[in-house]
């Protein structure tokens, strides 16, 4: 057997920069059942995430405890504090790597494939125009799968365009790359390409976690939300200011949550390159290098109603 290394300087970096974050989490009380999560790989994606947190927090010289309580019989993931300062702030803090898709979101996708599958096109040598109109129940899925196998065999060799209806689930034309026809088609009120519903509001979804994560914070302390925002929920900075308001509305009535951050990496191709920070549509959108070839993006959103404003410097700190 061969072994294919990966031998990008970045992949050493962030394998190198896993392992120091676990070394330095895994000396916390706690910290072994972090460090654990990691290995289950229903749980690796938040796993990272909080591990990511923590070290930071412990690089930046700040006191972190893991799983402290904050109610009768709950906890939160950790909390941090300044070192060797009488009456400091500690701040409690949620953490949570939320989905990219809803679960309608992922079922829509993977039907889709089954009725329509990509290789299936691309072996038949052509291009799909048409629309799925809905996404069928299980019931009647394995029927309908059935019919449009058949229907892509067909297409192997098709010389001319081909159609397909499934009822009321799906109206599609398969047309070999480079015909004539397909302007026709076009012209006479088929789609310029292939449409499919896939469900999904991942502010809706980000807001339920917020609001999910409030409840595990203490009400008489500073507390803040850290999470993961699905991809899609940060496309371009003009969908900020709707993300930034439903952030606000999500905590408006929680003046122990001071602030939700949501965070992500990108590609340092792509973004600020060095450490900024601005103001932009009611948050402060932080950029910072990260592990040689990233670039980590923050946007804190303070809660206009926070109780606790003396806590404002520590999560600055933090992020």
């Amino acid at each position: 057997m061969d072994l294919v290394w990966n031998r990008a300087p970045w992949t050493r970096v962030r394998i190198a920069d896993l392992a120091d974050a676990i070394l330095k989490v895994e000396a916390l009380p706690g910290g072994q059942r972090l460090a654990n999560r990691y290995a289950r790989s229903d749980q690796q994606s938040g796993a990272i995430f909080e591990l990511d947190l923590a070290a930071t927090a412990l690089r930046r010289d700040l006191v972190v405890v893991l799983e402290p309580p904050t109610r009768p019989d709950r906890k939160c993931d950790l909390s941090v504090a300044e070192p060797n300062r009488r009456g400091a702030n500690t701040v409690f803090i949620e953490v949570q790597a939320v989905q990219d898709f809803g679960e309608d979101t992922k079922r829509a996708m993977e039907v889709t494939d089954r009725l329509a599958p990509r290789l299936s096109w691309a072996i038949a040598g052509c291009e799909l125009l048409g629309e799925i109109y809905r996404i069928p129940g299980d019931a009647e899925l394995d029927e309908l799968v059935a019919v449009s196998d058949a229907f892509w065999k067909q297409c192997e060799g098709a010389t001319e365009p081909l159609h397909l209806v499934l009822d009321d689930v799906m109206d599609v034309w398969a047309v070999p790359f480079g015909h004539p026809g397909k302007e026709g088609l076009i012209t006479s009120g088929a789609p310029d390409g292939f449409r499919s519903p896939a469900p999904d509001d991942p502010v809706r979804r980000t807001y339920r976690a917020i609001r999910l994560k409030i409840g595990q914070l203490p009400t008489l302390a500073p507390g803040v939300i850290v999470l993961r925002p699905p991809r899609l929920l940060l496309p371009s900075p003009n969908y900020l200011p709707h993300v930034v308001s439903a952030v606000k509305h999500a905590v408006a009535t929680a003046p122990q949550i001071s602030a939700v951050a949501l965070v992500d990496w990108a590609y340092r191709s792509t973004v600020t390159p060095t450490d900024a920070r601005a103001s932009i549509a009611g948050a402060m959108v932080i950029h910072s290098p990260d592990r040689d070839i990233f670039v980590r993006e923050v946007v804190l959103v303070q809660n206009p109603s926070r109780a606790y404003k003396s806590a404002d410097p520590l999560i600055d700190r933090l992020f």
